[in-house]
């Protein structure tokens, strides 16, 4: 007997909002792959509220995004309600990228890799000659410059922001211009950072412009993302999808991303000498920053696009493997 396809998908947020590829926006990014995939998305909190009478309507399967697998309250839940129950960890805290695996308590358990809806990017960057030349004109930028745009995510510390300015003043011999991309909470701070950049062309993107963000991003050579605690990626995916190389602290989190010699370079976290030559050595080698950006675009394309994760996604709530 075939087994009915779920078509309603009841998604439990248990991440930490500091957690995961995308921060908070993590568990949004969840539902969109969801959605893509086919299914019916609905908020699963509501559910475990109704502790004394069974709901009118339930869905057909249960996800709880988190990471990791001791919920209790949702497995006693789902195992009351004849649910399958699965858990998807999108922080890779614990690993690299897992086939769906089921655990002893019969719920079904998989590690995706970060994703984005990488369209907007993907087309910025086939326009990114006449993006480049049109900002270049509009804010005097040479157009004829390495442009390198920092990235400064929501909750990075406010040392290795300083750290990285000071990296940046240690290349005062090479030419190139400077887009920063400040998270709300440190815009003012990067504002006051720049004068500091003294002889070098440089931006600072106004808060809240997402096209602006992506057509500077796409007109850009490589990216530069300040050293964060934890938290979200995202900033890195989109660089990747905008076709920059990328220049990053090493960490769990941008290993993720980040293919160290192939689509960028990971320099020894807290070693400003570390991040100021794999700077310089790509600045100093077009070559070599070019072979970077060829690969980005595919890269994502393979492993970090979310019709990619989408079916990933599919392919376990449907138990198309066999495995849930």
């Amino acid at each position: 007997m075939s087994v009915k396809p779920p078509k309603r998908i009841a998604v439990l947020d248990r991440l930490d909002p500091a957690q995961g590829f995308g921060g908070s926006a993590t568990p949004a990014l969840i539902n969109q792959a969801l959605t893509l995939a086919g299914f019916e998305t609905l908020d699963a909190a509501p559910f475990l509220e109704l502790t004394a009478r069974r709901p009118e309507r339930l869905p057909d399967a249960w996800v709880t995004v988190s990471d990791h697998a001791e919920h209790q309250d949702a497995e006693r839940f789902c195992h009351s309600q004849s649910l399958p129950h699965h858990y998807v960890d999108p922080t890779l805290s614990h690993g690299s990228e897992t086939s769906p695996h089921q655990r002893d308590n019969g719920s079904n358990h998989m590690m995706i890799a970060p994703f984005l809806d990488a369209g907007p990017c993907f087309a910025a960057q086939r326009d990114a000659a006449s993006l480049r030349q049109n900002l270049s004109q509009r804010h005097a930028l040479p157009v004829d410059r390495s442009w390198i745009f920092l990235s400064i995510p929501s909750g990075c510390e406010t040392s290795a922001l300083f750290s990285t300015f000071e990296t940046l003043s240690r290349l005062y011999m090479l030419d190139w211009n400077l887009i920063v991309s400040a998270a709300e909470e440190h815009h003012d701070q990067a504002s006051q950072l720049l004068p500091g950049l003294s002889g070098k062309s440089r931006y600072l993107l106004q808060k809240y412009d997402v096209r602006e963000r992506i057509a500077f991003m796409a007109a850009s050579d490589l990216c530069l993302s300040v050293e964060r605690s934890g938290g979200g990626v995202m900033d890195l995916l989109e660089a990747l999808a905008s076709g920059l190389a990328v220049v990053a602290n090493k960490s769990a989190e941008t290993e993720a991303i980040v293919e160290n010699g192939v689509t960028g370079r990971l320099s020894a976290a807290g070693n400003p000498a570390s991040l100021s030559n794999d700077l310089t050595f790509l600045l100093r080698h077009d070559n070599f920053l070019q072979s970077y950006r060829g690969k980005t675009r595919e890269q994502v394309a393979e492993r970090h696009d979310i019709h990619v994760a989408a079916r990933r996604l599919r392919r376990m709530v449907t138990r198309e493997d066999d495995l849930c």
